[in-house]
């Protein structure tokens, strides 16, 4: 029996662009956000611009986030596993507040 590999395509994030510019026409929108802070030891051991470049690639990130005038929402997209997304989204809910650029900005989540 042969076995075909299919070549990884960035469906989700097509799909999210999509999903965002449909549903929330003409509002300001985000994708692929970070989330979260760097812990102050490491900022103190290596100092801030090393340590925001190496959590860079660490930090978790939503699928979109929609800026609207009196919140934020934040989406998270799956094809596959989808009851994986909602502990995702509960983590990213921490994770907003303790974002720098987000701090008291109310906010909802979306999982579609």
């Amino acid at each position: 029996m042969i076995f075909m590999t299919r070549k990884w395509e960035p469906v989700e994030h097509r799909l999210v662009a999509e999903f965002v510019t449909k549903m929330f026409p003409g509002q300001r929108f985000a994708l692929r956000v970070r989330l979260g802070t760097v812990p102050e030891k490491y900022k103190k051991r290596y100092g801030d611009q090393f340590a925001e470049r190496w959590f860079k690639v660490t930090k978790k990130w939503a699928d979109a986030v929609v800026f609207k005038n009196d919140e934020i929402i934040i989406i998270e997209a799956k094809v596959f596993g989808k009851y994986t997304a909602v502990y995702q989204l509960t983590e990213y809910a921490k994770l907003f507040y303790e974002t720098p650029e987000y701090l008291s900005i109310p906010f909802r989540i979306l999982l579609k």
